[in-house]
């Protein structure tokens, strides 16, 4: 099990007295507490001196001092709202130095008159423990429990850490599993995480004493030591072990990453049908991570794990019909297997869905569905859904129009790592939108992302360095990216790539060249190259296989093709050919004539063509010979 950050602590407590959006401490319905008459009496006294929405007013206008003379004499005469917020306020150094010590004190009194949210803060403390409060798990498992059957998701998804580890309470999967999912029905996302190890173990079993002590020391981060002693139960068949010690080759942790390595131990815990070690070694072949590609025994194992009911195998399942991946493109298939992904609340299966929906595929289209999901998978820190919800709040779709958001949301993906984001943060500052327009900045990011991979980051830096757009201007740097781009078979840039050979534009031109990146270009479908294909054709004079590009062009909306094939229809385009074709035999004539000119007798272009052919020959050619430094010489 994943050992819960205790930044959850500070989010929780914070959510539970103060306000998400404003930061000013909220009212709460109290509890029904039964009092003694004399209770009653102080607490009347206690009234006096003001009610608990008195010192919220105090607190909120930032008087401290008098919202702790209110709450204090309230908290003593059993007020547990009270009693609870002087915890807080000893936890966070608020108005008093903190003192953890003093807040369990309040808190403990707060929670013994059923406050759950005290129950919750106070089972949390305990659990996690810090610099003065020593770790006690048997009493956080009362007061998580507490809170738990209270409502709590952050108690619930503590129990259920609790009975799914054995710490503090005796190991009971069944009651883990049960307190997670009513977490994750509350929208807990760290609960999402859990839920799946405890229903992990549920299905392949706790493993050998050896694995749970090598899982320990991975849990610790002594990968060194947790790969020693996995590899060894691994090498005596536990499935475990082999699926544990393939995903340490394929991360490197413990040892150097090796995706053969990695392939071997996973496909040995794959045939054992372990699930997730099935939907691991699928991806192996679908990525081709150790192994050659093939689609179709990616699916095969895909599907293996999904019908053991593995939740990753059913979004792996859905991944492959949505993308035609070893099985015919079936959207309505693929929607139906990522529902049952969703259920169990993975973040890809947010993501995927959502994608779907957004373009309306297998399902109908609905942007508001859309950024629903993505938000979810967002919550789980899905970086696929932070750029698809960052694009659809950028142009207002299914939610408010909102730049500024959009930008942070790329800012959030390229700090984890995704080219796409970076390339996607640098078109902001380079536009201006949502933040302050810098080019330097926009060009800065945008390379980020193309040296991570992205073509279309690759084709944006091209252009930026023909433009001299944040970046010095150069020619030579343009087409470096441009080729990268090309390579990486990004289709714009391909075509872009085809017209500079066409024309010789900053490299010598190059027909076999020019062909063979607009056939790449128009391999992938783009409608722009098809275009230009069809023109390359028309300045040839090949008019039947122009109009059969063009017509493709048109077919996917390009507008010039339209006119393209209007000016063919009419007539036009063939006459401007007859009239190019004999402007270009007369232009030859005369530079011939103009050549013979300077040279009557032709002396000087012989001459020239020996040149060539001896230097093109060296110490082969008899018209060359080698000086008395062995230096091969053409006169």
């Amino acid at each position: 099990m994943k050992t819960i950050s205790k930044f959850i602590i500070s989010t929780a407590l914070t959510a539970a007295c103060l306000g998400i959006g404003n930061a000013q401490f909220v009212s709460a319905q109290e509890p029904t507490i039964m009092m003694t008459d004399a209770e009653r009496a102080e607490a009347n006294k206690a009234t006096e001196i003001g009610t608990f929405d008195d010192g919220l007013r105090a607190m909120n206008s930032g008087n401290k001092k008098r919202a702790t003379e209110i709450w204090l004499p309230l908290a003593q005469n059993g007020h547990a709202r009270a009693q609870f917020t002087l915890g807080y306020m000893y936890g966070q150094g608020i108005y008093f130095d903190i003192n953890d010590h003093k807040a369990i004190e309040w808190w403990e009194k707060a929670s013994n008159n059923g406050y759950t949210d005290a129950q919750q803060a106070l089972g949390m403390l305990l659990y996690l423990g810090n610099n003065t409060i020593p770790k006690d798990p048997t009493r956080a498992a009362k007061w998580n429990k507490l809170a738990a059957d209270g409502g709590s998701a952050y108690g619930q998804l503590y129990i259920g850490v609790q009975y799914g580890m054995g710490n503090g309470v005796p190991k009971d999967l069944v009651q883990a599993e049960k307190y997670l999912q009513m977490a994750v029905a509350q929208g807990n996302t760290e609960a999402i995480k859990m839920l799946a190890a405890v229903k992990d173990e549920l299905k392949t079993g706790e493993g050998s004493a050896a694995y749970t002590d090598g899982m320990t020391a991975y849990l610790k981060g002594d990968y060194k030591k947790a790969r020693k002693i996995l590899e060894k139960e691994a090498k005596a068949g536990d499935a475990k072990s082999q699926f544990a010690v393939g995903e340490m080759y394929r991360l490197g942790q413990g040892v150097r990453a090796s995706q053969k390595t990695a392939f071997k131990w996973l496909q040995k815990a794959a045939t054992q049908n372990h699930p997730k070690a099935q939907v691991n070694l699928g991806r192996a072949y679908l990525l081709g991570l150790g192994v050659k590609t093939s689609n179709e025994t990616a699916f095969k194992w895909y599907k293996k794990a999904a019908d053991q009911d593995e939740p990753a195998g059913w979004a792996s399942v859905g991944y492959a019909y949505a993308n035609g991946r070893g099985v015919t493109l079936d959207y309505e298939k693929a929607v139906f297997w990522y529902n049952k992904a969703l259920d169990e609340g993975l973040a890809v299966a947010q993501f995927s869905m959502g994608d779907l929906v957004e373009n309306g595929f297998g399902i109908q289209q609905s942007d508001k569905v859309a950024v629903k999901l993505y938000e979810m998978a967002v919550a789980q820190d899905n970086i696929d859904a932070m750029i698809n919800l960052a694009i659809l709040t950028d142009e207002g779709r299914g939610t408010a129009q909102n730049s500024r958001r959009a930008v942070e949301l790329y800012r959030q993906a390229a700090d984890k790592g995704s080219a796409p984001g970076a390339v996607y943060l640098g078109t902001m500052y380079l536009s201006g939108r949502g933040v302050a327009k810098n080019a330097q900045t926009g060009a800065r990011y945008v390379e980020q992302g193309a040296e991570g991979g992205d073509p279309w980051g690759m084709h944006m830096m091209s252009l930026l360095y023909q433009s001299g757009n944040g970046v010095s201007k150069s020619n030579s740097r343009s087409l470096d990216w441009l080729k990268k781009a090309s390579f990486a078979g990004f289709a714009a840039a391909q075509t872009d790539l085809a017209v500079k050979y066409e024309f010789g534009d900053g490299v010598t031109g190059n027909l076999n060249e020019r062909d063979k990146w607009i056939k790449h270009a128009t391999d992938n479908g783009y409608a722009e190259a098809e275009y230009w294909r069809a023109n390359f054709h028309g300045q040839n004079g090949k008019f039947k296989k122009a109009k059969v590009w063009y017509e493709k062009a048109r077919a996917q909306g390009y507008a010039p093709a339209s006119q393209a094939l209007a000016d063919m229809a009419s007539g036009t385009m063939q006459s401007d050919y007859k009239i190019k074709k004999k402007r270009g035999m007369e232009a030859m004539r005369a530079s011939r004539a103009a050549e013979r000119g300077s040279d009557p007798w032709g002396f000087n272009a012989i001459a020239n063509s020996r040149r060539k052919s001896c230097r093109a020959n060296p110490g082969k050619n008899a018209n060359g010979y080698r000086d008395v430094n062995g230096t091969w010489r053409c006169p």
